[in-house]
Order: C-alpha cells, then sequence, then structure tokens
C-alpha cells in the first residue's frame, strides 16, 4: 500500500536552515550588541530561542534582554529566510505523496513550502 502522508521535522530534514539561523543570530546579537560562542550554536539549534540566546552567549541575560534578542532574531529570520534556507531534494518516486511538517512552531515558509505540495490541510 503507498503512503498517503508521511510526516517529517522540517529543519535539517526537508530543508538546511543552519545558514538563516547563524546568519539571523548574528544579526540580533550585534543588533543588541552582544557577542555569541559560536562553536556551541550547532547543538542549540533546534532548541526555543531562550534556551539557544542563553546558551551562546556567555553573559548572564535577563528575560527581557532575551525578548529583545528574540524579537530582533525573528525580524532578521523573517528578512532572510527565502534566499538562505534551501529546500532539500526529495525523491522523485514519492511526488505524489503529500508531506507534512511535525514542530512545535510554524511560520510562514514552512507553511508556504507545505501549501506548494498540497497537504496544509494535514497542519
Amino acid at each position: 500500500m503507498p503512503y498517503r502522508l508521511i510526516i517529517f521535522d522540517f529543519d535539517g530534514t526537508l530543508a538546511d536552515s543552519e545558514r538563516c539561523i547563524t546568519a539571523s543570530m548574528s544579526a540580533a546579537l550585534a543588533e543588541c550588541g552582544l557577542a555569541a560562542d559560536w562553536t556551541r550554536l550547532r547543538s542549540h539549534i533546534g532548541l526555543p530561542l531562550d534556551r539557544t540566546i542563553r546558551g551562546i552567549v556567555s553573559q548572564d541575560l535577563d528575560d527581557d534582554q532575551v525578548e529583545e534578542i528574540v524579537r530582533s532574531y525573528r525580524r532578521h529570520h523573517a528578512v532572510l529566510q527565502d534566499r538562505l534556507i534551501e529546500t532539500l531534494s526529495g525523491d522523485s518516486r514519492h511526488a505524489q505523496t503529500a508531506v507534512g511538517i511535525g514542530r512545535g512552531a510554524r511560520d510562514r515558509f514552512e507553511q508556504d513550502h507545505v501549501s506548494c505540495r498540497g497537504c496544509a490541510h494535514a497542519l
């Protein structure tokens, strides 16, 4: 029986978003006058943004500072995502299989890619 629906995680499976995440975080931290331990970023990708920020910034930050960085990160990410996120090519044998995304948050880029694959109703 052919699969009717296959659900994957977005980051690292359907798309390579590491360049966008790195560029967005770099811009957000620079905007706030902060530096990061970039060697730790890769191990924090996929965690909630507040945990990622606290994990890569060496100084203690209060909740308001973290929220400001999160807002800045999201602004930069929205601008950069179409240019820096590369959709990974799939297996053409499954061209008629609907693809959905399972994750805790949705954004416009993911919704656009799901909609064009005909399975937005599954989200």
